[in-house]
């Protein structure tokens, strides 16, 4: 029987004839690779020593788990080349919608997308997308929309971007960045030049804003003084339900307050509820005096007894809520209708809004000597440079305030019988 020839150390002959080579590296033995030949198990051998006295030495092992990550890396970059922005879009609104965000701020970001940004990037991979890319189209609508639209329009897009790099607040653990850095970085992207209200921006009289309710269908009429006394929003009139209606104080000193605490919406889809947009939106509002017999009498004549009868519904048996659209349209055909019996021409209130109501009563409660803060407090407004100063007026401030109005309220009691 042949004997087998004595093999140096670092090789070894398994059962299948075939030659081990093992080395030993940082207190740990490796092995090289198995052979056919103890000629190429040897080479092999002398190879992996002078790797090793070189410093250079890599274990098998670890090569391969090396080249599983490349492959891996190489695969992921081509799933993230293959992803466009469309698709980023489509990932980061329904991920908004499943974190709860309200409709009319998802339909807003998509209109952003889809008026703005998918035109010029939609079909392009998120991956391609450059700071050189986002600067070029801001300032181009910028230029083309104006310092209005197009902050507003990068705020959404650079969101999106950030919640591709997987930097947005309460993303899962499990979540795959689309990219590694966003592409958003415009220096002062966001800024808006703010606007200035002029002398020529119509505010509307206390006779206008009763000729106005007077012209609204009769279940209709209060909304609008609602929203020309107490500064309140199209949604909001339309969110009032009876218990929002709250009373304070002794009898002949009592105080009407309106609790504004949801607002009826119907951009993206038919009307609903929604929540104000934020904590300042959630106040109470106090009713000038003179302003709450017809109140009262709308309370009595045209509201369900339940407490949440909606005070202006969109039919009279019914508790579902008004289409701000609708209730638009009967405004501005009133409106149209205390224009088309104006002396003046053009008319004062031409191209007169719902919102306008809000401005006129913030600009009388200015002129009736509020502080931004009392101002800040009535109207709910809340944005970022204004946080840092808002301060919620005493109660007994606002009512103050509220009443110095209703004595340039004449009309009101007569408006609606």
């Amino acid at each position: 029987m042949k004997k087998s020839p004595k093999l140096p150390p670092g090789i070894d002959q398994n059962r299948a004839q075939r030659y081990r080579v093992r080395i030993y590296f940082e207190g740990r033995q490796h092995t090289v690779g198995v052979f056919r030949t103890v000629g190429d198990a040897k080479a092999a051998l002398a190879i992996a020593h002078s790797e090793k006295a070189r410093g250079t030495f890599i274990p098998p092992a670890e090569k391969r788990a090396n080249i599983r990550a490349q492959r891996e890396a190489e695969k992921l970059k081509q799933q993230r080349d293959e992803k466009t922005v469309l698709d980023l879009g489509d990932a980061w609104l329904a991920w908004l919608e499943r974190m709860g965000r309200s409709t009319g701020t998802i339909y807003t970001y998509r209109r952003h997308l889809e008026g703005y940004f998918y035109p010029t990037f939609g079909a392009q991979p998120v991956t391609s997308i450059t700071t050189d890319d986002i600067t070029k189209w801001y300032d181009k609508l910028r230029k083309d929309k104006g310092s209005g639209v197009a902050p507003r329009a990068y705020l959404t897009v650079s969101a999106m971007f950030r919640y591709a790099t997987g930097e947005t607040k309460d993303l899962p653990r499990s979540f795959a960045p689309w990219i590694d850095e966003s592409p958003a970085d415009v220096p002062g992207g966001a800024k808006t030049e703010a606007k200035t209200r002029t002398s020529d921006e119509p505010v509307a009289t206390p006779e206008e804003i009763a000729q106005i309710a007077a012209g609204m269908p009769p279940r209709e009429a209060l909304g609008v003084l609602l929203a020309g006394w107490c500064a309140l929003r199209i949604g909001e009139v339309l969110g009032l339900r009876r218990r929002h209606i709250r009373r304070t104080g002794r009898t002949g000193q009592r105080v009407v307050w309106l609790s504004i605490e949801e607002q009826v919406q119907a951009r993206g889809s038919g009307p609903r509820l929604d929540p104000p947009k934020s904590v300042a939106g959630i106040r109470d509002v106090p009713v000038p005096t003179r302003l709450v017999p017809a109140l009262e009498a709308h309370l009595k004549n045209y509201v369900g007894k339940d407490a949440d009868s909606f005070l202006f519904p969109r039919d009279l048996t019914g508790n579902q809520v008004h289409n701000p659209n609708t209730y638009r349209k009967h405004f501005n055909k009133a409106r149209d209708a205390v224009n088309a019996r104006s002396e003046q021409q053009p008319p004062r209130l031409e191209g007169f809004t719902f919102h306008g109501l809000r401005h006129s009563a913030l600009t009388r409660l200015g002129q009736a000597g509020a502080t931004l803060s009392d101002l800040m407090s009535f109207a709910g407004h809340s944005d970022i440079e204004s946080v840092l100063v808002y301060q919620h007026s005493e109660r007994d401030r606002l009512s103050s305030l509220a009443e110095t109005m209703s004595e340039k309220l004449q009309l009101a009691q007569d408006v609606i019988s």
